[in-house]
């Protein structure tokens, strides 16, 4: 699956991406992930400054990205889409899971 708030992103779909929890090798970087493919492993998310704010690269004009790979999971609001033997691999329970 993949996950998009871009609207020039083939994942694009406001409604679930704005609703989900995004995982990247067990670590929850919902906050700042803007797109997300389990298939290809990769999420792309701002970058944060020493504040924890999203860093604003002037040469773009925008916020500045980077890409992460690793095992990506996307868990949909309301739908657990995950099974138990990826919750323990990823050392979660079912109550992390709660938005």
């Amino acid at each position: 699956m993949r996950l998009s708030v871009r609207e020039n992103d083939p994942g694009y779909n406001w409604e679930e991406a704005t609703k989900c929890n995004v995982f990247v090798d067990g670590e929850n970087i919902t906050d700042i992930c803007f797109t997300a493919d389990e298939e290809l492993g990769i999420a792309y998310v701002y970058k944060l400054n020493s504040e924890g704010k999203k860093y604003y690269d002037p040469r773009i004009d925008e916020a500045a990205w980077e890409t992460l790979r690793g095992k990506v999971k996307i868990l949909l609001d309301g739908i657990m889409s995950i099974s138990p033997e990826d919750l323990i691999r990823l050392g979660l329970k079912e109550d992390d899971l709660d938005n």
